[in-house]
């Protein structure tokens, strides 16, 4: 499972942004970005 697949998974599981942050090895700034472009959720 590539790391955009894992943040999408774990987001749609209602997991923080930190908690993602760690199991992916990005910064928060990173992850939410990602939310916000990649997935179109709120944070």
């Amino acid at each position: 499972m590539s790391k955009a697949s894992t943040v999408r998974l774990l987001h749609a599981e209602r997991c923080s942004v930190a908690e993602i942050a760690a199991v992916v090895g990005w910064k928060l700034c990173d992850v939410r970005w990602f939310i916000r472009t990649w997935i179109g959720g709120e944070i």
